[in-house]
């Protein structure tokens, strides 16, 4: 019997969550540029580019939980886009206030 034949254990869903909370706010955040989903007609109002900052703590903490007792490589992709994307909207503030002096 091989090892892979079990269930799937709670450390791998965690990973599972943590990279899907990243993708999820890739798309958000793509979304403001390209505007598939109109939102800036909504009360958002561009207001989802900082959404980021304030949910990519989670996906970093639940991908924490099963790097740290296993080395799981979809846990360590996630927490790293995770991190990416929190300090995507900390960079894009500065970059277009030197670029734009807005």
């Amino acid at each position: 019997m091989s090892r892979n034949s079990e269930a799937p254990s709670k450390r791998t869903l965690l990973g599972k969550i943590s990279m899907g909370i990243g993708i999820f706010l890739m798309l958000v955040s793509i979304n403001e540029f390209t505007q598939v989903l109109p939102t800036h007609t909504t009360k958002f109002q561009g207001g989802l580019i900082l959404l980021p900052s304030l949910i990519a703590p989670i996906g970093v903490v639940l991908g924490l939980i099963p790097l740290k007792k296993t080395k799981d490589n979809l846990a360590k992709w996630g927490v790293v886009l995770n991190i990416i994307l929190f300090l995507f909207p900390i960079l894009y503030m500065i970059l277009a206030t030197l670029m734009f002096g807005v």
